[in-house]
C-alpha cells in the first residue's frame, strides 16, 4: 500500500483550520458565549463525523443557528454582532460539511481494508505470500505505474524442486516453507512477495532493472545453500541444498509492445518462469 497525503488528511487538516478559526471567532465573543461557541463546535464536529457532507452541512447550520439563539437568549444580540454571527454561521457550515465528508471516507477508507483483507491472506502456510490472483492484480498496478513514470519493474520466479526422494511429506514441507521465508526476509522493504503454488513463489520487484534484479536474486540463492530445516523423521537437521535445488528467473519490463503484443502481468510471470531454463541453482 502507498503511504501519503490523501483525501482523509485534507479533511482533517481543513476541519483543524476551520476548528481553530471558529475558536478565534468564539474568543471575541463575551461572557458565557465564548464557552457556548466553543461548546457548539465540538458538538457539531463529532455529529457530523457520523453522517455525510451533506448531512454534516445540516448539522452546521443547524449549530450556528443554536449560536444565533443563545446570543438573543443571553441578551446580547444587537447590530455589531451582526457580522461576528455571519462568520460563525459560515465557518460552521463549512466545518459540518468537511466533518461530515472526512468522517465519510474514513469509514470507506475501513470497509474497503477489511474487505480487502480475506484477499491478502497468507498462502502455502508461509508468513506473508501474496495469494496469485491479488498479486496479478498489484502487478497490473505496477505495470501501469512504470510506464506511467518510465521506470523499470522486474518479476522474480523461484521453484524449489526436491531431490532427495526419501523426504516424506512433512520434511518437504519444511524445505518449502524455509525457502519461502528466505524470499519474504530477504527481499527489500518495496518487493511485494506472492506465492504460485506450494512448490513456486514470486515477488513483483519496483524500480528494478537487469543489473539490480540478480543483486536481489543472489542473496536468496545464497542464503538458501545454506538454510537448514527439521527433518522430524531423522530427527535431525538438514540441509536445504542437499535435498532440493532452487531455480530463479527473472523479467523485466520492456517497452510497451513486444512483436506487436502489450505486454501485462501474465506475460511477465511466463517469461520469468521460462527463466527456469537457464537457472542460478543452490
Amino acid at each position: 500500500m502507498t503511504r501519503g497525503w490523501t483525501e482523509i488528511h485534507t479533511g482533517v487538516a481543513l476541519c483543524f483550520v476551520l476548528a481553530a478559526i471558529t475558536g478565534l471567532l468564539g474568543g471575541f465573543e463575551s461572557g458565557v458565549m465564548r464557552i457556548a461557541v466553543l461548546g457548539v463546535a465540538v458538538v457539531c464536529v463529532a455529529a457530523a463525523l457520523c453522517f455525510d457532507g451533506f448531512a454534516g452541512l445540516a448539522i452546521g447550520l443547524a449549530s450556528a443557528t443554536a449560536v444565533v439563539a443563545l446570543k438573543r437568549y443571553a441578551g446580547v444580540w444587537n447590530r455589531e454582532q451582526f457580522v461576528l454571527a455571519a462568520a460563525l454561521t459560515v465557518c460552521f457550515l463549512v466545518l459540518g460539511w468537511a466533518a461530515g465528508l472526512t468522517g465519510r471516507r474514513v469509514r470507506e477508507a475501513l470497509r474497503r481494508q477489511e474487505s480487502a483483507r480475506p484477499e491478502v491472506r497468507p498462502v502455502f502456510g508461509s508468513l506473508g505470500l501474496l495469494a496469485e490472483d491479488r498479486a496479478r492484480s498489484r502487478l497490473e498496478d505496477e505495470i501501469a505505474r512504470a510506464r506511467t513514470h518510465r521506470r523499470s519493474l522486474g518479476v522474480l520466479m523461484i521453484h524449489v524442486h526436491i531431490t532427495d526422494p526419501d523426504l516424506d511429506e512433512a520434511a518437504q514441507q519444511a524445505v518449502l516453507r524455509a525457502v519461502a521465508r528466505l524470499v519474504e526476509s530477504l527481499l527489500r522493504d518495496t518487493d511485494v512477495p506472492f506465492g504460485v503454488a506450494p512448490d513456486e513463489f514470486g515477488a513483483i520487484l519496483p524500480e528494478t532493472d537487469s543489473t539490480r534484479g540478480w543483486s536481489v536474486v543472489g542473496p536468496i540463492i545464497d542464503a538458501a545453500g545454506r538454510s537448514t530445516f527439521t527433518d522430524r523423521l531423522s530427527g535431525q537437521r538438514r540441509s536445504v541444498a542437499d535435498c532440493a535445488e532452487v531455480c530463479a528467473g527473472l523479467a523485466f519490463l520492456p517497452e510497451d509492445t513486444v512483436d506487436g503484443r502489450i505486454v501485462d502481468a501474465a506475460a511477465l510471470i511466463e517469461e520469468a518462469r521460462a527463466a527456469h531454463r537457464a537457472p542460478v541453482m543452490a
